[in-house]
């Protein structure tokens, strides 16, 4: 991508597209932006400064969980991983008093990482639906914290009240 810019003489600040400033999208991956200036003048110094993005822990921008299938606990999560290195799972289940009732994880490395190789013009959003099949009542599960792991740490929902 490009933009024009104009330096007027003996300024400080150049002009991009006739203005102080521009916006650019950095999107939702780690790595490394280089801004580089290109000119038929002489330049004195490096022409171009780099932006690093670090990768972050999992964003997680929604979740819920749900008992409206009979048979099955549903948590749903909506989120972003920009490292696209997320993996495993750890599912805390709680009843309505917030006693601990049982700790269950999973590794979803293989599932994630062939959701990414499959689409890749997303970015690094994701959307995911762990379904926990249950034998006999669900009544006494009240709710449930999930945490997800991926290479730059760990993000966990709030707590999680099935509908």
């Amino acid at each position: 991508r490009s933009i024009p810019f104009s330096v007027a003489a003996g300024a400080t600040q150049a002009l991009l597209a006739g203005q102080s400033s521009a916006a650019f999208q950095t999107g939702t991956t780690e790595g490394t932006i280089t801004f580089t200036v290109s000119t038929t003048s002489a330049l004195a110094g490096d022409p171009s400064a780099k932006l690093v993005i670090p990768g972050t822990s999992v964003i997680i921008d929604s979740a819920s969980a749900s008992k409206a299938r009979d048979g099955f606990l549903d948590i749903q999560i909506a989120g972003a991983d920009n490292t696209y290195s997320a993996g495993s799972m750890a599912f805390a289940f709680f009843d309505a008093s917030g006693r601990a009732l049982t700790n269950a994880s999973a590794d979803f490395s293989a599932a994630f990482k062939s959701y990414w190789a499959n689409v890749n013009s997303a970015g690094s959003g994701f959307s995911a639906v762990i379904s926990f099949p249950v034998t006999g009542s669900v009544a006494n599960i009240n709710s449930v914290t999930v945490t997800i792991t991926n290479g730059a740490g760990n993000a966990s929902t709030a707590s999680l009240t099935f509908y």
